[in-house]
């Protein structure tokens, strides 16, 4: 019985320095099977890791059993393969698409007149959580100022009711516009619809999609199948679905796994182009004491 278990604990070491391995190799993988395989790898990571570590603490502290080297390396591999996807995440990995070998690309105008501010954009986790997602891959947040505020008033923030306009020609394929606006906070109370009202882009001649979120209650005014021009009126800004307060989320995406949703697809390099800036404008911030500087000081379009 010994040799079985010691058997066992050095099978599930092996498997556990496989699981976790073939985790940070994703990069390698050619879509559409890397975002199948990054979905699959998290749920497996962390069910093998629960199921290894249960069975080693029985083993250790319920059967009394001696600990082992091997024993001691299968729990902390057990620990490390439930927290992997999450560490991943907090320690600034990115999901494992490179910008220079994604296809397709886009480049749009910005979807506001008005100066924004990118609060979150950009290729890296560091400047642009969103990274981490594979749906969300290339996403911005943009705001106007005033933002970071604590009021709870929505009038208060810059953002708030500007008008949102299209960043390119193409047709409506969806609308949700229905969803209420959220009080200001920094704990928002999550909602089943995380984009909140939205409405999303099909770009001329492709099978692509582009989102734009977050927008004011009832103040879409575009319609499902409508082609609509660039720089056209779509609706406002507003503080809808998962949010902290008002801004403008919008990524690009391709729908290879989900095509009819959005939570599910592969996202896509986003460029602007027409404003003062750089085509991919990066966000983040830096704290200096008490106050956060936002890295982005802001950017507009500029008519041609």
């Amino acid at each position: 019985m010994p040799k079985i278990s010691k058997l066992l604990q050095f099978l599930s070491c092996i498997l556990l320095v496989v699981l976790i391995t073939k985790w940070f190799l994703l990069g390698g993988v050619e879509e559409p099977k890397r975002i199948q395989s990054w979905y699959g790898m998290r749920k497996l990571l962390r069910f093998s890791g629960g199921i290894i570590l249960i069975g080693s603490l029985v083993y250790r502290y319920a059967l009394k059993r001696p600990q082992t080297i091997v024993g001691l390396t299968t729990m902390i591999l057990a620990i490390v393969a439930i927290l992997t996807p999450t560490l991943s995440k907090t320690f600034g990995m990115a999901y494992p698409a490179r910008l220079e070998t994604t296809k397709p690309s886009l480049t749009v105008r910005l979807p506001l007149n008005e100066m924004v501010i990118v609060t979150w954009g950009g290729d890296l986790v560091k400047n642009n959580y969103h990274a981490a997602t594979p749906s969300q891959r290339w996403a911005y947040d943009m705001v106007v100022a005033p933002h970071g505020l604590r009021s709870e008033n929505l009038g208060d923030y810059g953002c708030f009711g500007k008008t949102i306009v299209s960043p390119i020609e193409g047709t409506i394929i969806n609308v949700i516009n229905n969803n209420p606006d959220q009080t200001p906070s920094q704990h928002p109370i999550l909602q089943a619809n995380a984009f909140g009202n939205h409405v999303v882009i099909e770009p001329k001649n492709t099978a692509t999609k582009l989102i734009l979120a977050h927008m004011k209650e009832g103040s879409i005014i575009v319609k499902k199948g409508m082609v609509i021009k660039e720089g056209e009126p779509i609706g406002q800004c507003g503080n809808s679905g998962n949010t902290s307060e008002p801004h403008v989320h919008i990524h690009y995406a391709i729908t290879q796994q989900a095509p009819n949703g959005l939570y599910y697809t592969t996202g896509l390099p986003l460029y602007f182009r027409d404003h003062s800036g750089t085509p991919m404008p990066t966000g983040g911030f830096k704290r200096v004491g008490k106050e956060v500087l936002w890295n982005n000081q802001g950017i507009q379009h500029i008519p041609q």
